[in-house]
């Protein structure tokens, strides 16, 4: 997940929440990610972040929040403009996430707190559900979402894709 050009710890207001009739996401700030934010909404709504262009046609809008328990991270990923998906990653303060404390056992118990975080967003919205050795994907009339262990990076984190 790239992380943000420039430096962006907003003020925690509220919980982030995924809302399952329609996939927005509540940010911590208390601001809005919906299937149909553009790049250019996000670069107004936070100026001092630049997006990352890791190729043509691509770009990433990182953000970070954070509250007096835990750190968020979220980037969002456009396609040029318009969103493709979002990353979500949040932990404790304090937690080492440090390469010297990696785990791929510590990755895959991060991955069963994030699918009981979806659990608990999600509800019993109807959905269809997939398993695959990288996680479980919630199928929606508005997209996917899911908890997902990267082997490849050693990564863990909440996707939510709006294709």
């Amino acid at each position: 997940m790239p992380a943000p050009s420039a430096p962006n710890r907003s003020r925690i207001k509220n919980k982030m929440k995924l809302n399952p009739e329609n996939g927005s996401i509540t940010l911590p700030d208390g601001n809005l990610i919906t299937a149909h934010t553009a790049l250019s909404d996000l670069a107004a709504r936070y100026p001092q972040t630049r997006p990352f262009v890791p190729y043509a046609g691509t770009a990433h809008f990182g953000l970070s929040f954070t509250d007096t328990v835990q750190q968020y991270t979220v980037a969002a990923r456009f396609e040029p403009e318009w969103l493709d998906s979002v990353s979500v990653f949040f932990c404790s303060i304090g937690e080492d996430n440090s390469w010297e404390a990696w785990t791929e056992a510590r990755e895959l118990q991060r991955r069963q707190e994030f699918d009981r975080w979806l659990d608990k967003q999600l509800g019993s919205a109807p959905c269809t559900v997939q398993i695959s050795a990288a996680g479980k994907c919630r199928r929606f009339a508005w997209g996917s979402a899911g908890a997902y262990y990267h082997k490849q990076d050693g990564s863990t984190a909440i996707i939510v894709s709006y294709r």
